[in-house]
């Protein structure tokens, strides 16, 4: 995209990383003069938030920069869609939003004011730079106490949920017993353990059993005085424990390979994805035996 001539350049763009949360804003007047801004936000503010930051920045710098002049031609130039659809939505609701439409309806009052979307990191010199300002700004220590600007009802739900997650976590790991269970459900991801409200109420019993141990597998069945023995009765090479069934029985070496992609699996085969393990339980039926009244 070629620059307009004549015009006041206004570049803006927002970062976030580890560090924090940031705004930049490059500036170029017409006589090639430039402006460099940097807006630290800190750890709490979204990356929308910081473009919408840098906008309104860039907006009130650059008043103050053609006072005394009128009707200049101003181009705002951002890679952010989300902002500036936000900001040309006849229904505000933010009043980050609502503070860019105040300082950009002002300066509209004496001047051509143009908002214009370009592709980030294609090499448009302003742009880059102003990229640039914001990672400096992501870097740079906020001064002052957080949140720097009003939290986004994202930010706080996704706080809220990452502080249940770690309290459930924490209640879960003071829980006494249960040694098992803790040991396989670890290795679950989150999209595993969102994946469980999918299964049917079968399969959610077999999956329940196999990660905590209570299954119909030999070993529980003797600890629980079932059976006398623990051996496994498809291949009778070891006790049929857990690992024994998903990682090593000879009997299920077919559905091994081809539902867990592998040959064996041992006393890793928490770390499988569960909808592998899932396709492996269901196909081999083993843990519906007894209750179909076959008992092992």
């Amino acid at each position: 995209m070629e620059e307009p001539s004549g015009a006041w350049d206004v570049y803006t763009d927002g970062s976030k990383d580890t560090s924090g949360t940031g705004a930049g804003v490059f500036i170029r007047s017409p006589r090639n003069d430039e402006r460099e801004v940097t807006v630290p936000l800190g750890k709490m503010a979204s990356v929308n938030q910081a473009e919408l930051v840098a906008i309104l920045e860039g907006a009130q710098v650059v008043k103050q920069m053609v006072t005394g002049q009128t009707r200049s031609k101003i181009c705002f130039f951002s890679d952010s869609q989300v902002s500036l659809r936000r900001l040309s939505q006849g229904t505000v609701k933010s009043a980050l939003v609502w503070q860019c439409h105040q300082a950009l309806t002002e300066l509209a009052q004496e001047h051509k004011v143009t908002l214009c979307w370009v592709r980030g990191h294609t090499g448009i010199e302003g742009n880059e730079k102003a990229d640039q300002l914001a990672k400096e700004a992501a870097n740079t220590l906020l001064c002052g106490p957080e949140p720097a600007i009003p939290l986004s009802s994202s930010v706080i739900r996704r706080d809220l949920k990452s502080r249940l997650q770690s309290r459930a976590l924490l209640i879960w790991e003071e829980t006494p017993g249960c040694r098992q269970s803790k040991e396989n459900i670890s290795f679950l991801s989150l999209q595993d353990r969102t994946s469980l409200v999918a299964c049917s109420r079968s399969e959610l019993r077999q999956l329940t059993g196999l990660y905590t141990g209570h299954c119909t597998l030999q070993v529980h069945m003797r600890n629980i005085g079932v059976v006398r023995s623990a051996r496994c009765p498809k291949c009778e090479g070891e006790d049929e424990t857990t690992a024994h069934f998903i990682g090593k029985c000879q009997a299920y070496g077919s559905q091994r390979v081809q539902l867990l992609n592998a040959i064996s699996a041992g006393d890793d085969w928490a770390r499988l994805p569960l909808r592998r393990v899932k396709s492996f339980v269901v196909s081999t039926g083993r843990l519906i035996e007894v209750i179909r009244g076959n008992p092992p």
